[in-house]
């Protein structure tokens, strides 16, 4: 949409002027950097948006996934990939037991602990702009 091309516009100018990666998240997350990298990622859901904590455990993840991956482009990435897959599996775990967001916040940090690499890389829709 021209809204998500204004805010990737702005991200990328931010990432050069500022010497940084930048993230926006909504439907789909993109990650930025001064290099002019770009990726998409489209997992998460809805919902995400509803539980208290989701945008700051966000944050924390990239710096403590940026503690052991020195490119904070992919540390960056990484982190909202599987914060992402995480809270779309964990959605489908719950609507399908006719839960509702209080149970999508127990059951995203269960995924968190217990998503196993096969499944983060089977369910994981990233896409690389050139």
């Amino acid at each position: 949409s021209a809204d998500c091309g204004a805010a990737v516009s702005a991200a990328q100018d931010l990432a050069a002027s500022m010497h940084c990666v930048v993230c926006v998240s909504g439907a789909d997350d993109h990650v930025v950097d001064r290099h002019g990298r770009w990726l998409t990622l489209s997992n998460g859901h809805p919902w995400m948006t509803r539980i208290t904590g989701v945008g700051c455990s966000a944050t924390a993840m990239i710096g403590a996934f940026a503690a052991v991956q020195p490119d904070p482009w992919r540390a960056t990435a990484a982190a909202m990939a599987y914060l992402g897959v995480v809270g779309e599996w964990a959605a489908e775990q719950v609507i399908g037991a006719h839960g509702g967001v209080g149970s999508l916040q127990i059951k995203l940090l269960d995924g968190l602990q217990l998503m196993d690499r096969a499944s983060f890389i089977s369910r994981l829709k990233l896409t690389i702009h050139d």
